[in-house]
């Protein structure tokens, strides 16, 4: 009794020496809100990455990865949305992380709150998709974010590779029903010849329209084609990118010309 007398004794003074004071219900709540709201928060922002990697998966050139690498295996490590998976995981485990700290929360194991967050992400996310916000967020970033072909969606290199018989890029000019004029993803001008092409495509290749193109290169920056794609998938908003860095330079050569002839 005297050791529970002292004890007692010492923690008043702790309290007194300290000016502790109990915190109010109010307290314990708001936290419970705040960890509950980024968790919201959390989640539908994985939920958005898993719409932008389901519109990559969906859009993936399935029908002729044997032309763009060895082997299926071979291709999928290539062309993976590896920065999509990454933000995804690092929102699943804030997730995991904010529900473990609720009021309940340390009673739900770690695989069954992973399991839930990772289900609902691919639900919302399929419904996200659905709308169209994947394509949105990959045009808005190919056409604003400079490494956007280098960290975010890499894949659009395999086909800037004219050596290996892959070309993308932006119809500039049209020569004749057979030649158009085509500028790459490195700004570089390329007269395409599609006399060769095994199966006609259905849609008219205008100006300004986005193509991914197999054959070979016959000559200096001279590209015969084999097969042609209307390019209408991830990657859109870097073509329109460099398709208006070249109208904006045609716009400025054209200006400086008139200024040359009106000081003559």
């Amino acid at each position: 009794m005297i050791k529970d007398d002292k004890f007692d004794s010492s923690i008043l003074d702790t309290i007194k020496e300290k000016n502790l004071k109990p915190k109010s219900k109010w307290t314990f709540l708001l936290k419970d809100y705040v960890v509950w709201a980024l968790g919201v928060v959390s989640l539908l922002l994985g939920s958005i990455a898993m719409s932008v990697i389901i519109y990559l998966v969906k859009n993936n050139d399935w029908d002729i990865y044997t032309e763009l690498s060895g082997s299926l295996a071979e291709f999928v490590l290539l062309t993976m949305p590896y920065f999509w998976i990454v933000f995804l995981i690092i929102f699943l485990l804030v997730i995991n992380y904010n529900i473990k700290h609720t009021k309940k929360g340390y009673k739900l194991s770690l695989p069954i709150i992973f399991s839930a967050s990772i289900s609902i992400s691919i639900f919302l996310g399929a419904l996200l998709f659905n709308a169209g916000l994947g394509r949105a967020i990959d045009d808005v970033l190919g056409e604003n974010v400079s490494f956007y072909d280098t960290i975010i969606n890499p894949r659009v290199r395999i086909w800037n590779n004219p050596e290996s018989g892959r070309l993308m890029g932006m119809i500039v000019e049209k020569v004749s029903d057979s030649e158009f004029y085509l500028v790459d993803l490195k700004d570089g001008r390329w007269l395409i010849n599609i006399d060769n092409v095994k199966t006609p495509l259905d849609a008219e290749l205008d100006c300004g329209c986005p193509v991914k193109l197999t054959g070979a290169i016959e000559g200096a920056n001279y590209f015969v084609v084999e097969q042609i794609f209307i390019h209408n998938g991830p990657g859109r908003g870097i073509l329109r990118h460099h398709l208006n860095g070249q109208a904006s330079t045609s716009v400025e050569r054209h200006r400086r010309i008139m200024d040359m002839m009106n000081n003559q």
